[in-house]
């Protein structure tokens, strides 16, 4: 018995024209009925949404104030082992501040301080790492807000002791 719409052949037409057999007809739902069952890939959003920022801040801020109490202690040991972490984050850290998908000046320039001073604090001169970390921190981008939020921060440039 023949269904209307059956080719001749036996299979069904498509809305395109295209014949297609029980199976292939088959396969296709449930592919498609997969796909709205699997879970899709997750996106890194990195355009400089409010979400994006507080979690570098949150993830990434700790770390940095970690080597920087390790810093102001002037405990050379200390901070040698802690400064690859306190270098990476803030290099992360500072590439969470651009403002769109790709680097910008604001991310460039803090990848830039983040690299003077951990030539710096290689050498082993805490006082001239102090001071580039000061660079770091005033070209990190305000938004009203203090960066690191709690004062373990170097004040800024007006209120300097």
């Amino acid at each position: 018995m023949k269904q209307s719409g059956a080719a001749p052949e036996g299979g069904q037409r498509l809305d395109g024209g295209a014949k297609t057999g029980r199976r292939e007809a088959l396969s296709l739902m449930l592919l498609s009925a997969l796909s709205l069952v699997m879970p899709q890939p997750a996106a890194a959003d990195s355009t400089g949404k409010f979400t994006s920022k507080r979690t570098a801040k949150n993830r990434y801020v700790p770390r940095i104030k970690a080597g920087l109490a390790t810093l102001k202690a002037n405990d050379d040991e200390a901070f040698a082992a802690i400064l690859d972490d306190m270098v990476i984050a803030m290099s992360l850290y500072g590439q969470a501040q651009k403002r769109g998908e790709v680097p910008d000046k604001i991310s460039l320039r803090l990848e830039k301080d983040v690299q003077n001073f951990k030539a710096t604090a290689m050498e082993g001169d805490l006082e001239a790492a102090k001071e580039k970390f000061k660079v770091y921190f005033e070209h990190l981008p305000r938004d009203g807000k203090e960066p690191f939020g709690d004062g373990m921060a170097p004040p800024p440039p007006d209120q300097e002791e």
